[in-house]
Order: C-alpha cells, then sequence, then structure tokens
C-alpha cells in the first residue's frame, strides 16, 4: 500500500509504503450501519499515520469522507480531514 500526502500538483511531501511482509500495521474494514469504513496504518519513524475513508452507502451519489490521524506513541498529534476530490480510494482492492 502506498500513501501520499501534499498538493496534487507537486511532489508528495511525505510518501509511506507498507505491505504485510515488512512493516503494514493494519487493515480494518467497518461496514457497520449507514457507511463503509476502511483504515490503514502506516508505522513511520516513531509515529503511526492512520489513513481512512468512509462511503456513505445510503447517499445516492455514496459521498466519500478521508481524513488522517498521527499519533506519536498512543499521543494524538494531528487529524486531518481530507476535500472529497483529493481522496483516491482502492483500498477494497485488498479482498
Amino acid at each position: 500500500m502506498r500513501y501520499q500526502y501534499g498538493a496534487t500538483s507537486a511532489l508528495p511531501e511525505l510518501e509511506l509504503y507498507a505491505n504485510s511482509l515488512d512493516n503494514f500495521d493494519g487493515f480494518f474494514n467497518h461496514g457497520i450501519g449507514r457507511y463503509i469504513w476502511h483504515e490503514a496504518i502506516f508505522p513511520n519513524a516513531g509515529y503511526s499515520y492512520a489513513v481512512s475513508v468512509a462511503i456513505d452507502k445510503m447517499d445516492e451519489n455514496h459521498s466519500m469522507e478521508g481524513q488522517v490521524t498521527v499519533f506519536k506513541g498512543d499521543s494524538l498529534i494531528a487529524e486531518l480531514k481530507c476535500n472529497e476530490n483529493s481522496i483516491f480510494n482502492n483500498m477494497d482492492i485488498l479482498y
């Protein structure tokens, strides 16, 4: 898996890779209720980046929300909401 952070018109400010053989720390699929929610956790130099996307199953347009939550150990450092047009989600290929 790959996570990129930065403006779409420039090189990424941060790019993290993970796979199940090396440092991938988890993939979760929560599909209960109105939303289908995916989350992947990318460890990087003492930090963890929880990248998540939620798709509204009940919305006719299937609106999407994305978020990045940054932790250092167990301490919350930042929560960043994504603009819907900046989200490229293909986590469902992991099934």
